[in-house]
C-alpha cells in the first residue's frame, strides 16, 4: 500500500480515492534532491524500496502527466503543489515579469536618479593644482 511522504498529506492507498495515484521519487540524483527540496524535506532520506517513499497526484498539476490509459507523470516534472502547507512552507509562486513592469521599473530608477544631487567640486583640490 502506498503513502504519501509529503508533510501534512495524508493521502494513502487505503482511501483509494479515483483520481489519485502515487510516483515513486526519481533515482537519478539531481532529480531526486530537486523532488526533496520541493516537498520540504531536506534532511530526508527516501528508500525506495518502500511505499513511504511516494508522493500523490494531488501534489501535480494536470498538464505534468503524460496522457494514456495509465497516469503517469511527464519527464523532468516537479512536484509544485502543496494546498494542504502552512502559509510558511509554501514555495512563493514566480511573479511573471511583463514587459510593461519591466519599463515601469526601469522609469521609477531613473526618476530617482535624476534626484540625487551631483557632486560638489572640491575646491581645495583645484586650488592646490594650480
Amino acid at each position: 500500500m502506498a503513502y504519501c511522504c509529503v508533510p501534512h498529506c495524508r493521502s494513502d492507498g487505503k482511501q483509494r480515492i479515483p483520481g489519485v495515484s502515487f510516483h515513486e521519487i526519481p533515482a537519478e540524483e539531481t532529480a531526486r534532491q530537486q523532488w526533496i527540496k520541493a516537498i520540504r524535506r531536506d534532511d530526508w532520506v527516501p528508500n525506495t524500496t518502500s511505499n513511504y517513499s511516494r508522493v500523490c497526484s494531488k501534489h501535480f498539476r494536470e498538464t505534468d502527466f503524460a496522457e494514456g490509459k495509465r497516469r503517469r507523470l511527464k519527464k523532468g516534472v516537479i512536484p509544485t503543489v502543496f494546498p494542504d502547507y502552512p502559509s510558511y512552507l509554501r514555495p512563493q509562486p514566480l511573479k511573471e515579469r511583463t514587459t510593461e513592469s519591466i519599463q515601469k521599473r526601469s522609469a521609477s530608477q531613473c526618476e530617482d536618479n535624476e534626484n540625487v544631487p551631483k557632486r560638489k567640486r572640491n575646491r581645495h583640490r583645484e586650488d592646490t593644482h594650480g
